[in-house]
């Protein structure tokens, strides 16, 4: 299974930091961090932790924050994507537990729920997109 963190960025690099270097935490082998952005991303392109891992982080820029969604789906190669916000974060086991989920070892929707509480900052933000191959 592979994931696809969407991060955007609109203003406030520090949270936009945090949130990168967070999922950066969890990112498995297979899995890859795209930013996207109507604003001008040079002031971020800098930041360490982007050049340091920027074998697995891409940059698109769009008109707009929905335009650059449909882009990023357009262009994914990815089993699910995660839409993330600067300042959102992920839980220490969610990424475990979205493996769970969606390979089918969590099943029961209580069990779901158990699992996914206290593990993303802000759930209206957050949203896991499946993309059908």
């Amino acid at each position: 299974m592979s994931l696809e963190f969407v991060v955007v960025f609109r203003e406030n690099i520090e949270k936009f930091e945090m949130t990168v270097g967070n999922v950066m935490e969890q990112i498995g082998r297979d899995d890859r961090i795209t930013v996207i952005s109507s604003d001008d991303m040079s002031k971020i392109k800098s930041l360490k932790v982007l050049k340091k891992n920027k074998d697995i982080i891409r940059f698109e820029h769009a008109e707009t924050i929905q335009s650059g969604y449909n882009l990023v789906i357009e262009k994914s190669t990815s089993d699910f994507m995660v839409f993330m916000h600067e300042g959102d974060y992920l839980g220490e086991d969610f990424v475990k537990i979205t493996s769970g989920v969606y390979s089918g070892e969590i099943l029961q929707e209580e069990k779901i729920t158990e699992n996914f509480e206290g593990q993303i900052m802000d759930p209206d933000q957050i949203q896991i997109l499946f993309v059908q191959r």
